[in-house]
C-alpha cells in the first residue's frame, strides 16, 4: 500500500490526476480495511483531486465533501504533512465559488499547521496563497506583507520547488500592482516568472508552468503584443493537460488573442471548448469563458448572441470578490462597436474601477484606458 501511495502522489504531483485518482479508489477500500486511516485519507486526497479537475468527472461540490473526509482521517491519523496538502485544496474551494473569506480560513489553517512542524518551505507556500485573498479585496499592503513573509519562509526553506512557486506568486502581484522599487514592474516579473519556469519544468510541476506561461502571455497581451502573447498562451496549453480549471482559462486567453489575429475560426474552437469543459460552479471561469465565446460570436457577425453571452459574463461575476476588469472592458469594447455610446461608457467606468481595485500604479489601468480610447475613436470614426 505505501508503494502505491508514492505513486499516487507522484502522479498527482505531475499533473496526472485521472491515474492518481484511479489508484486513490483503490488504496481507500485497501487501507479502510486494514485500519490505516492516514493512507485512506492520503488516498481520498488523491480522488478527490480527479473527481475536481478531471474533464470527465468535474463536480467540485463531491470533490470537498471528500476533502472533508480526508481531512477528518488525516487529523485522527495525526498525518499533518498531507492534511496541509488537503487543506491547500480546500482553500481552493472558496475560490472557485468566489467566497475567498473560505479560502483565507483553510489556508491559514494550512499555515498553522506547517508552522507547528517547522515546515518553512510548506509555510511560505501557504502565506503565499494567503496574499491572493487581500490581493483581491484591494488590500495591497496586506498581500505585499504575506508576500514579504512568503519570500523570507521559502528563502530559510529546503525546497526550490516551493521557492519556484512563491517567485511565480509574488511576479502575479508585482505585475498586476505595478509596485516595484523603481525598476519596471513588468520586467521585474518576468525575470521571476522565467526563473520559476525552469525549476517548475525540472521538477515536472506541469500545472504551476501553465499559470507561469499564461501570466508571462498576459504580461505580452497588456504590452500590445499579441503574437508573442499567443505563443506562451499556447505553450500554456501543453502543460496544463485536461485540468478542468485551468484548461478552459487558457483556452479563453488564446480566443482572445486569436480574435484580435483575425484568426476567427480557430478562436471559435477554442471558446466552444472552453464553455463546453468549464465546470458549472466555476464562478471566474464561467464568465470568462462566455465572455470569450462572445467575442467570437460578434466576429462571426452573431451578435444578439454575443450581446447576451457578454451580458452572462458581467452578471456571473456581481457580487463575488473576483475582479471583473476583463468581462466590463469587453462589454464596453462590444458597445462601442455597436454605436451604444453611453452604455459603453458606463461600462467602461466599470472596467476602469475595477482595474483601480489592483492600485494606483498598477498598468492593468493604462491597459483598459488604452483599449478604451482605442474603442471610443473607432466608435467616432464610423
Amino acid at each position: 500500500m505505501e508503494i502505491e501511495w508514492l505513486l499516487a502522489d507522484a502522479l498527482r504531483k505531475l499533473g496526472e490526476f485521472r491515474l492518481a485518482g484511479e489508484i486513490g479508489s483503490r488504496l481507500e477500500q485497501e487501507a479502510a480495511a486494514v485500519g490505516r486511516k492516514d493512507l485512506q485519507g492520503r488516498a481520498i486526497l488523491a480522488r478527490a483531486g480527479d473527481i475536481w479537475v478531471s474533464l470527465e468527472s468535474v463536480n467540485a461540490e463531491e470533490a470537498l465533501r471528500e476533502l472533508l473526509r480526508a481531512r477528518e482521517l488525516l487529523t485522527e491519523a495525526g498525518d499533518d504533512r498531507y492534511l496541509t496538502d488537503v487543506l491547500e485544496l480546500l482553500g481552493f474551494g472558496g475560490w472557485w465559488r468566489g467566497q475567498v473569506e473560505e479560502s483565507w480560513e483553510a489556508w491559514s489553517e494550512m499555515r498553522r499547521v506547517a508552522h507547528a512542524h517547522g515546515w518553512a518551505s510548506r509555510e511560505a507556500e501557504a502565506a503565499s496563497l494567503q496574499s491572493r485573498v487581500p490581493f483581491y479585496r484591494n488590500d495591497m499592503p496586506a498581500a505585499i506583507r504575506l508576500l514579504e513573509e512568503a519570500h523570507e519562509l521559502a528563502s530559510r526553506g529546503t525546497s526550490r520547488l516551493s521557492r519556484a512557486r512563491v517567485d511565480k506568486a509574488v511576479a502575479i502581484r508585482i505585475e498586476s500592482s505595478g509596485l516595484t522599487d523603481g525598476r519596471d514592474a513588468s520586467a521585474v516579473a518576468e525575470e521571476l516568472l522565467r526563473s520559476a519556469a525552469v525549476v517548475l519544468d525540472e521538477f515536472g510541476d506541469r500545472v504551476e508552468l501553465n499559470v507561469v506561461m499564461v501570466h508571462l502571455g498576459d504580461i505580452k497581451w497588456r504590452q500590445g503584443r499579441p503574437a508573442e502573447a499567443l505563443a506562451y498562451f499556447q505553450q500554456g496549453l501543453a502543460n496544463v493537460m485536461d485540468h478542468a480549471g485551468y484548461r478552459p482559462e487558457t483556452e479563453r486567453r488564446v480566443v482572445q488573442v486569436q480574435v484580435e489575429l483575425g484568426e476567427i475560426d480557430a478562436a471559435a474552437r477554442h471558446a466552444e471548448d472552453a464553455v463546453a469543459m468549464v465546470g458549472h460552479d466555476d464562478v471566474f471561469t464561467v464568465s470568462s469563458a462566455a465572455m470569450a465565446l462572445g467575442q467570437v460570436r460578434e466576429a462571426q457577425g452573431n451578435l444578439a448572441e454575443a450581446e447576451q453571452l457578454l451580458r452572462k459574463a458581467v452578471d456571473g461575476l456581481d457580487g463575488t470578490d473576483f475582479n471583473a476588469h476583463e468581462v466590463h472592458l469587453a462589454q464596453s469594447e462590444f458597445l462601442y462597436r455597436r454605436g451604444r455610446d453611453v452604455e459603453a461608457a458606463q461600462a467602461g467606468e466599470r472596467a476602469l474601477k475595477e482595474a483601480q481595485r489592483f492600485g494606483p500604479q498598477s498598468p492593468i489601468i493604462e491597459f483598459v484606458d488604452r483599449r478604451l480610447a482605442a474603442a471610443r475613436e473607432r466608435g467616432a470614426a464610423r
